[in-house]
């Protein structure tokens, strides 16, 4: 069973970057325009020979509580439940 990483933050602070970093492909869209990314993108990651899971997920901003807002709070929620680690990353 692979281990799992989750990358959860706020809007913008560049979470799919590090996830196609750490995956070493172009997998997840990265934007300057804020609210880019809204569902879970799971990629695998080579790390000392080892696979390892890794999720990136749409930017979190408390503030809001529209429909699109609640749906990436589901998707992060959802991906949470699976973590062995969580990544926080304040601005990349």
């Amino acid at each position: 069973m692979l281990s799992t990483v989750v990358i959860i933050g706020r809007r913008n602070v560049g979470k799919s970057a590090l996830f196609n970093r750490l995956i070493e492909e172009t997998k997840a869209i990265v934007s300057e325009v804020a609210g880019t990314t809204r569902d879970r993108t799971e990629g695998i990651c080579l790390w000392r020979g080892h696979e390892i899971r890794v999720v990136d997920t749409g930017g979190l901003d408390i503030g809001k509580t529209d429909t699109i807002e609640k749906e990436i709070r589901k998707q992060v929620k959802f991906a949470l439940k699976k973590a062995d680690l969580i990544v926080h990353p304040r601005r990349i």
